[in-house]
């Protein structure tokens, strides 16, 4: 397994230092790398068939990572997916599956958002 996109742990309720009251998914890769991922930000990377037509347009806007911490945006449980995804339910209900190589290349502590948005459109996961 490539240590770049296999987890070590995943935390939803890291507060972020940047943004008080707010908080970010935290994940530990094995290659000791640690992301972090704004739940507004996680929100609007969702690959499911609803929201896959949105993404894009969200993180391109460049708002998504600091919209608020509102019901919609707010981790209420995580789950492994086999050993390949993340699990995330979110309070409105929702329930989105972020396959592990897929949030390292999203990763906005590691790459500048148009790299990410350039990743994005050619992603197959994210076409209708």
């Amino acid at each position: 397994m490539d240590p770049r996109t296999t987890p070590t742990t995943a935390k939803r309720s890291a507060p972020d230092p940047a943004r008080p009251g707010r908080f970010l998914l935290s994940v530990t890769w094995q290659d000791q790398r640690v992301s972090a991922f704004p739940w507004g930000y996680l929100k609007a990377l969702c690959p499911c068939a609803i929201c896959r037509g949105m993404v894009i347009s969200e993180v391109e806007s460049g708002t998504a990572a600091d919209a608020p911490d509102e019901p919609a945006r707010q981790i209420t449980g995580l789950q492994h997916v086999g050993h390949y995804a993340l699990g995330v339910s979110w309070a409105d209900g929702h329930q989105s599956i972020f396959p592990w190589d897929y949030l390292r290349s999203t990763d906005p502590t590691e790459r500048s958002i148009a790299e990410i948005v350039a990743t994005l459109r050619e992603d197959p996961r994210l076409r209708g």
